[in-house]
């Protein structure tokens, strides 16, 4: 493991073990919302955190890595809307975000079986921030907030990035896990194209399910318009992506590789309009 990333080898190995087992086994065989998808937000964010030493505490760290790995935990591969509008169990069950505050709650379960309690030496006050820093991190992946996210921390980098404080921190790792749940817009052309049709089909087969129900189904996920799919990902990576990724740069300058294959690849979906 890099030097630079060395409090994250501190996790107990055979509760680790426990832990990851158990995780994977909870996260279902959906076409996108996977155990795929979380190792790949939790490599990075492991990537980010490499490549900026010395700004999160090591609980910090841990509590970042975690959160990335579960913050799809139990994804049923349906959105939100959908959810209340069948009023499925987990609508019923859990509040606004919905499927955010059941992936911390799918966690936190796995955490109480002692053996998977990775966090087991930490001292009380230690493991309840641990678990809160967790639960901020995995609420803050809801994308319906990140234009207040992204407002937040534009002016904390106007008014500027002062590290030490822990509202800056906060916001900070909120922009953090937002940019890793999009990391599929800074892959390569090739697996970016690949990870995109895989989202793709989760949204055509919740169509099937709402067309099912007779209920109203949003344009992008129709079968029918495929072929809209460059269109809506330029406007995605436009509008969504690409704001935040330049944030994130601001910031850490260190990153930008992340925002020039992102531009890449909107340029690659532009060409096929």
């Amino acid at each position: 493991m890099d030097r630079k990333c060395r409090e994250l080898e501190r996790f107990p190995m055979t509760e680790l073990c426990y832990f990851l087992t158990c995780l994977k086994a909870n996260y279902h065989h959906v076409e996108y919302h996977n155990y795929s998808h979380a190792l790949s937000h939790a490599q990075s964010m492991y990537w980010i955190l490499k490549k900026t030493p010395g700004v999160f505490t090591e609980l910090e760290m841990k509590a970042l890595m975690i959160a990335s790995i579960a913050h799809d935990v139990g994804h049923p591969g349906l959105n939100e809307t959908y959810l209340k509008k069948v009023r499925c169990t987990l609508a019923i069950m859990h509040n606004d975000p919905i499927l955010e505050e059941y992936h911390v709650q799918t966690l936190f379960l796995i955490l109480q079986d002692i053996r998977c309690n990775i966090f087991f030496d930490l001292e009380s006050d230690d493991y309840k921030q641990v678990l809160d820093d967790i639960k901020m991190a995995i609420l803050a992946t809801n994308l319906q907030k990140y234009k207040g996210q992204c407002e937040k921390m534009r002016h904390i980098v106007e008014t500027g990035v002062d590290f030490r404080k822990k509202h800056v921190r906060n916001s900070l790792k909120a922009l953090m896990m937002m940019a890793c749940d999009l990391c599929s817009s800074w892959k390569r052309w090739d697996e970016h194209k690949n990870i995109i049709w895989s989202i793709y089909k989760e949204y055509f087969n919740q169509g099937d399910k709402e067309a099912s129900f007779g209920i109203t189904t949003p344009e992008h996920m129709l079968r029918t318009n495929a072929e809209s799919i460059p269109k809506y990902q330029t406007s995605f990576l436009e509008n969504v992506v690409m704001p935040i990724l330049q944030l994130l740069t601001r910031i850490f300058p260190q990153l930008k590789e992340v925002l020039k294959t992102t531009h890449d690849n909107l340029e690659c979906w532009k060409t096929y309009h």
